[in-house]
């Protein structure tokens, strides 16, 4: 599709509570906290020649009573289900498309990923502090991910095992660190969807 653009609508709202701190003599302002959106639904518009707008297609979200997403139906097209380990991250990942279905799993140090399992193979992942970045080496490819402080998603790059030379390099910039699309839920879901090979662009 080209020149995509989303809407996003039926948004449910969770307001966050704001302390009020006793006033001090220098007057400072109160810190403005953001309001919390948990998105439903987005609508996706393609854009001919004209500038017209036609509907394409819906994604739709799902959330537990943690306010955790349990479910994805991406575009009609495939339906991605999620589980979550005693500490609140992702430990499962189920997608299903037509009648073709794969299984991802997670194994953390703490809160960090040190392997991930897909179907029948097994990655080891390695970590980089210094960047914030995950990194995993498949069949044909190694895949590293970079995340900012607030865990937003800032950088794909995947390198061709064969001879090293870079087949996909992608940045992201954000407002604020933090104000990603699905900021305020408590895992970076474009981290995870992108970690396991998925190119849906929810950034």
């Amino acid at each position: 599709m080209k020149a995509i653009k989303t809407i996003i609508s039926s948004l449910l709202m969770t307001t966050l509570l704001m302390v009020s701190c006793s006033k001090n003599d220098d007057n400072s302002p109160t810190p403005v906290v953001e309001t919390k959106f948990y998105p439903k639904k987005i609508d996706f518009f393609s854009k001919d020649m004209q500038g017209v707008e036609t509907f394409a297609a819906s994604t739709t979200f799902s959330y537990n009573d943690n306010k955790q997403v349990s479910s994805i139906n991406y575009q009609g097209i495939i339906d991605i289900h999620f589980t979550y380990n005693a500490n609140g991250l992702p430990g499962k990942m189920v997608l299903i498309s037509g009648s073709n279905q794969s299984v991802c799993e997670f194994e953390y140090n703490g809160d960090r990923i040190i392997r991930l399992k897909r179907n029948n193979d097994t990655y080891n992942v390695s970590y980089n502090p210094t960047t914030n970045t995950y990194s995993y080496t498949d069949q044909y490819s190694t895949h590293s991910f970079t995340l900012n402080s607030a865990k937003d998603l800032t950088r794909i790059v995947r390198l061709n095992n064969a001879d090293q030379t870079t087949v996909y390099d992608k940045e992201f910039s954000y407002k604020n660190d933090g104000f990603g699309f699905l900021y305020d839920i408590d895992y970076p879901i474009s981290f995870y969807l992108r970690f396991i090979g998925l190119g849906i662009d929810l950034d």
